[in-house]
C-alpha cells in the first residue's frame, strides 16, 4: 500500500523533522516497520520499532545506520525513545545526502495502528472480504485450511502465516494491495483487549472461534473468562456477519448476545473413514473430505473451515480441492525419516497447550503403535500461570501410563514432570537443560544425534519459540548430522 506524505502525517499526529531540500512533495510511500520485508527502499518509509531483547534496548541507532547503507532513504521516528539524546541528529548529519526524510511522531507502534484503521476505511476495495480466525489451539491450522481454499480462484492475503499478535496484525493493513478479493487474519488472544480491537479494526465478514483450551490461563484464570474474551472477536460483527464457533458449554454462553449469524460446531460432529500417516478422511454434512495431514484433531478444524467457506458461498468441490491441497506450516507434525529407521516427529507450534499435548501425543502412540522403540520429548507450557505445576502434574500421571520406552524433558519448569515419571513408571527417563542454542554442541541435541541410530519413532513437542531458541530447529540440525 502507499501514502502521500500527507496522508501520513495527517493520521499519525506527526510531523517532519527532517527534509532533504531535493525532497519531492509527490512522492508515494510504502509503510514497513518489518525488517525482512524492506524490498523497495527507496520508496519505503522504514519504522524502527523500539525494541528490549533479553533485559536490554536494541541499539536502533545502528539499526538505523545499516539500513541507510542499504539504500533506505525516509524513516519515521518515535518521539518517546529517539528525542532522549543526540544520537538522532547525529544520524542525520551523518547521512544528509542519503536522507530524503524523517517523520516524528508521538509513538509508532499506536502509529502503525493508527495508519491500518486508515487504511481499512480509506485504501482497500469495500469489496473485500475479511475473515479473522482466534482460539487457544487451531488457530494457524485453521488459517491455513482456509487460505488453501481461498487462493485457487481468488486474490488473498494473509500474510506471514502465524504473525497474530496486535502490532502484527495492524502492520498487514500496511502489507496489502488494494482490491484484494479476501483478506484473512489469524487472532492471538495473548493480551486483554486484543481481540476487541482485532475486531474493531478488521470488522470481520466471517469469523471462526476454534477452540479454547488451558492455554494463557496464567492471563485469564478461568476458562469462562477465556472464553468471554475470545467471543470479543465477534464485537463489530452485524447481522449479515456469520461465525462459525466451537460448540462447547462456555463458548455458546459466552457469544449467544453477539448479533452475528452463529454456526456452533461440536468437536467430533463427523463420520471419520479413516485416519493414518497421510492423512484423514471422513464425512461431514453428507459430503467425503480428505485432509493430508496427521491427527483426529486436525478434522476439527477442517469443519470448521467447511462451514467458513461455505458461508463465503465456496462450492464442495473448491472446498475439497482446497483442503487436499493443505500444507502445515511452522514446524507443525514435521516426519524426518533417518538411516537406521530412525523417525523424529517435530511439532513445534508457537506455543503448545496441554489439550494439544495430548492429542498430539495420542495420534503418534496410534500412528507408530509398531515401532520397537517410542520416545517423547517435551517442552514447557508457556502462560499457565498459577496453574502451571497442576497442569504439569497432570501431564506426568498420563504420560507415566504410556507404552513409550523414554520420556526426555527439556528446561528446569517441567523438573516436576521428570521427577514424578521417573518416581512413577518403568520409562526411562532423561533431564536436560534449556539449550541457550540449538546446535550439536549443546548436550540436549547432541544426545538426540547420538541415540538416532537404532529403529525408532521420537516426537518432539516443543514450542516454536521459547526466550532466543526454537525447538523446531532441532530438525534441522539433525538432519544436515544424521541425512
Amino acid at each position: 500500500m502507499k501514502y502521500s506524505v500527507s496522508e501520513i502525517l495527517d493520521n499519525t499526529s506527526g510531523y517532519i523533522f527532517y527534509q532533504n531540500p531535493k525532497f519531492d512533495q509527490n512522492k508515494l510511500y510504502e509503510l514497513c516497520a518489518v525488517s525482512k520485508q524492506l524490498t523497495n527502499l527507496d520508496d519505503t518509509i522504514f519504522i524502527p520499532i523500539y525494541l528490549v531483547i533479553n533485559a536490554a534496548p536494541v541499539d536502533t541507532f545502528l539499526v538505523l545506520e545499516r539500513y541507510i547503507k542499504s539504500g533506505v532513504r525516509a524513516f519515521m521516528f518515535d518521539e518517546n525513545h529517539f528525542l532522549e539524546n543526540d544520537s538522532l541528529i547525529d544520524l542525520i548529519n551523518r547521512n544528509r545526502a542519503n536522507i530524503d526524510l524523517v517523520i516524528m511522531v508521538p509513538d509508532t507502534v499506536k502509529a502503525v495502528c493508527d495508519m491500518a484503521n486508515y487504511t481499512r476505511i480509506n485504501k482497500i476495495s469495500k469489496k473485500t472480504k475479511y475473515i479473522a480466525i482466534t482460539g487457544s489451539i487451531g488457530k494457524t491450522s485453521t488459517t491455513e485450511m482456509l487460505y488453501g481454499i481461498l487462493k485457487q480462484h481468488n486474490s488473498v492475503y494473509r500474510g506471514e502465516a502465524g504473525a497474530n499478535v496486535k502490532f502484527r496484525i495492524a502492520h498487514k493493513f500496511l502489507e496489502v494491495e488494494p482490491n484484494i478479493d479476501y483478506f484473512l487474519f489469524e487472532c492471538s488472544g495473548q493480551g486483554r483487549g486484543y481481540l476487541k480491537y482485532f475486531s474493531e479494526l478488521i470488522m470481520p465478514d466471517i469469523a471462526v472461534i476454534t477452540k479454547i483450551s488451558n492455554e494463557n490461563l496464567g492471563e485469564y484464570l478461568t476458562l469462562k473468562n477465556l472464553a468471554n474474551e475470545k467471543s470479543t472477536l465477534l464485537t463489530a460483527m452485524s447481522e449479515d456477519t456469520a461465525a462459525i464457533i466451537n460448540g462447547d458449554n462456555l463458548l455458546r454462553e459466552a457469544t449467544k448476545d453477539y448479533i452475528c449469524k452463529k454456526v456452533y460446531i461440536d468437536d467430533g460432529d463427523y463420520t471419520l473413514i479413516k485416519s493414518d500417516k497421510e492423512g484423514s478422511e471422513f464425512i461431514y454434512d453428507d459430503e467425503k473430505y480428505f485432509i493430508p495431514v496427521t491427527g483426529l484433531h486436525q478434522i476439527n478444524n477442517a469443519i470448521k473451515v467447511i462451514e467458513a467457506a461455505m458461508a463465503l458461498g465456496f462450492s464442495t468441490d473448491d472446498i475439497r480441492s482446497g483442503l487436499l491441497a493443505y500444507e502445515p506450516v511452522g514446524n507443525r507434525w514435521v516426519v524426518d525419516k533417518f538411516k537406521n529407521d530412525a523417525i523424529l516427529i517435530t511439532d513445534c507450534p508457537n506455543n503448545p497447550s496441554y489439550d494439544t499435548l495430548i492429542a498430539n501425543i495420542k495420534s503418534f502412540l496410534e500412528l507408530y503403535k509398531d515401532a520397537p522403540y517410542k520416545r517423547l520429548v517435551i517442552t514447557r507450557i508457556k502462560a499457565l500461570g498459577v496453574y502451571e505445576q497442576q497442569t504439569y502434574l497432570k501431564i506426568a500421571k498420563y504420560i507415566s501410563t504410556l507404552p513409550i520406552e523414554e520420556l526426555v524433558c527439556v528446561g528446569s519448569e517441567i523438573t516436576s514432570i521428570y521427577e514424578y515419571v521417573k518416581s512413577h513408571s518403568n520409562i526411562k527417563t532423561m533431564y536436560f537443560e534449556k539449550p541457550t542454542t540449538i546446535n550439536e554442541n549443546d548436550k540436549f541435541v547432541s544426545y538426540l544425534i547420538n541415540t538416532m541410530n537404532f529403529p525408532q519413532a521420537t516426537l518432539l513437542k516443543g514450542q516454536r519459540k521459547d526466550g532466543t531458541i526454537g525447538y523446531g530447529d532441532v530438525k534441522d540440525v539433525l538432519r544436515r548430522i544424521l541425512k
